[in-house]
């Protein structure tokens, strides 16, 4: 039996209220729902989305954050300009020690940081009568600078006080916002475009701002490895690029967004992360059900969801058999 893509899209959008209630609530549930609120709404996007690249040590968000938490506290009226950024900027890097600041990369760092970085030079080797490049073993210490801005620059250039209600307006302006903001928010150092679609994405969510439309409406899927694999397995097409992926998904779906979130939720806690498992839960809609039930029971078992919570999250297919 063959699944059907339709019906394996519609389970991962039900799954998106796990991924909400489990780490989407937690990071923005102090987050008031009218109003400016320019250091929790900073604290969000630096605690949960800036450094989200593979790789990356959890040290980074939590400084960002204890960073923000720290002015906050002292002066809570916000403020934004060339100068504050490098302040801010020196008091992560103190929290980090002042070392591995990853500066090309930490969205933190202002334009213009001159760093220093070990590299090793590369050598011509002919062998056979072929050229190679080859890495000399010998290193040396080289000078570079950072190119794009940090978030505290960001700010002050879009002229924004808070960068969740900025978002919200520009996916309020339509596919023109969207465009702008995705490509305002890839300014940043470190934000490439799965962080830019990752939050326009949740912004779109949790602000209730969803696009009514499909143009640009890709901007708001990020497409990691899971989304990838997903995508081209009920696709049958292995070489799908990203960008067909994030279009693959608007146009299967009306609420592609929480299908994206399901996508995560479902490969990285149903399945644990197992492409074996996540393939042989795609073989049919039976097995993917199966699947999705048994990590609810599991839940519920270790008290982390209520038998509402069940029923609300596995409706409707699966509603009669987790009740039981």
């Amino acid at each position: 039996m063959t699944i059907d893509a339709k019906d394996a899209l519609g389970c991962f959008a039900n799954l998106a209220a796990l991924h909400q209630q489990h780490l989407l609530q937690p990071l923005w549930g102090a987050y008031p729902a009218a109003g400016n609120h320019p250091w929790l709404a900073l604290k969000i996007f630096l605690k949960g989305y800036a450094f989200e690249r593979q790789g990356r040590s959890e040290d980074y968000a939590w400084a960002a954050a204890e960073t923000v938490d720290d002015y906050s506290n002292r002066q809570p009226d916000f403020m934004f300009s060339p100068e504050f950024a490098h302040l801010f900027w020196s008091d992560v890097a103190g929290k980090l020690g002042n070392e591995s600041l990853n500066h090309k990369n930490n969205p933190c760092c202002p334009k213009g940081v001159r760093f220093e970085v070990e590299t090793t030079d590369k050598k011509k080797v002919t062998i056979e009568g072929v050229e190679y490049n080859a890495k000399s073993k010998a290193k040396r210490k080289v000078f570079q600078t950072t190119n794009k801005k940090s978030v505290i620059e960001f700010l002050d250039n879009v002229r924004a006080l808070d960068i969740v209600q900025w978002t919200q307006a520009k996916l309020q302006d339509g596919p023109t916002g969207i465009r702008a903001a995705h490509a305002a928010l890839c300014t940043m150092n470190g934000v490439g475009s799965k962080v830019a679609s990752l939050f326009l994405r949740d912004v779109s969510i949790i602000r209730n701002c969803l696009p009514t439309v499909q143009d640009a409406r890709e901007l708001l899927q990020p497409v990691d490895v899971w989304v990838l694999f997903v995508v081209r397995y009920l696709a049958s097409n292995q070489t799908m690029s990203k960008e067909q992926c994030a279009a693959y998904l608007v146009e299967q779906n009306s609420i592609p967004e929480f299908v994206n979130m399901g996508i995560w939720c479902f490969c990285a806690r149903v399945c644990e992360s197992s492409q074996y498992r996540v393939r042989n839960a795609l073989q049919d809609i039976s097995s993917m059900r199966a699947s999705i039930r048994t990590h609810l029971q599991n839940m519920k078992r270790d008290g982390e969801l209520a038998q509402s919570h069940i029923t609300h999250w596995a409706r409707p297919v699966d509603l009669q058999a987790t009740s039981s």
